[in-house]
Formats: structure tokens, sequence, C-alpha cells
């Protein structure tokens, strides 16, 4: 990962944490909410992931947004009870 890279991503996490501070909305797909059920985990848990996350968990992006047309979609990696999630 280059320095520009790893300075853009910096800047993506720390405008996306200001944000999530004031509103936190998970998308509730029905694959998020089984994983969630399965492994007991809550809406506040997965909040508390994506505060911890840090240039070193970055994996992709920016890439077009397949659900909105124009935006785009930041992907990483992290662990939660054992498990990878992206």
């Amino acid at each position: 990962m280059s320095s520009v890279q790893k300075s853009a991503i910096t800047g993506f996490l720390k405008n996306f944490k200001y944000f999530l501070q004031k509103e936190f909305v998970l998308v509730e797909r029905s694959a998020n909410l089984q994983f969630m059920t399965s492994q007991g985990i809550k809406h506040e848990d997965i909040k508390h992931q994506i505060f911890q996350l840090t240039a070193a968990n970055y994996v992709s992006g920016p890439e077009p947004d397949r659900d909105r047309t124009g935006q785009s979609v930041w992907v990483f990696q992290s662990q939660l009870n054992g498990t990878k999630i992206y």
C-alpha cells in the first residue's frame, strides 16, 4: 500500500467514524442478520468493531456501489468471535 493510498484510507475512516457517531444504520440483509443471530452479536457490537478499524484492515475500494448508482463502497476485514468479517 502506497503512502497516498494509506492517507486516503485513513481519511476515509476518519470521516466515516465521525458520521457513524451521529447516526449508525446497519443494512439489515438476511445474511447479516443470520450471522448476528448465530453469534449473539448486537448492533452496538458491530459499531464497536467498525470503530476499531485501521488502514491495516483495508481490503479494497473505493468501488462502485452495486445498489446505489453514483455511490462507492470501501471494504475492510476484521475478526469478530474468531470469524473473518467484511
